[in-house]
């Protein structure tokens, strides 16, 4: 799988690189970048497309990694109880385990008084 894995990224990664060289002219040449604002115009400079590409792919990124943190945390903090409730229900199994040992020892641990006077098991014939 991760030898397919591999071989996927190196196809797009060959496609990527076919498609960015057959458009060199574009992504080489700049772009005049300037900020108009009401009050006042900034002029920032000439950029080649390129690395405004990657600025605004890595801007995405950022962006949606923002709107997934809210998320991981409520999963994260969901996870957290959810460990504690496993758990206590452990606790509480190993707290009845204990018990229905208790229980079954003392079931099969014959009292003194009660062995004398206890009748024969029935698969056993009873001599008179």
């Amino acid at each position: 799988m991760k030898k397919f894995k591999l071989f996927v990224w190196l196809i797009i990664a060959f496609c990527l690189a076919l498609f960015i060289f057959s458009n060199k002219e574009f992504f080489f040449a700049g772009t005049d970048l300037s900020l108009d604002l009401v009050f006042r115009e900034y002029h920032l400079g000439t950029f080649p497309n390129w690395l405004l590409f990657i600025c605004w792919f890595v801007l995405g990124m950022i962006i949606a990694y923002l709107f997934s943190v809210p998320h991981r945390l409520r999963a994260k903090r969901e996870i957290k109880n959810l460990h504690a409730t496993v758990d206590s229900h452990l606790e509480k199994i190993s707290t009845l385990k204990t018990q229905v040992e208790r229980t079954a020892d003392a079931a099969e641990t014959p009292r003194s008084e009660d062995h004398h006077d206890a009748p024969a098991a029935p698969d056993q014939p009873q001599e008179a």
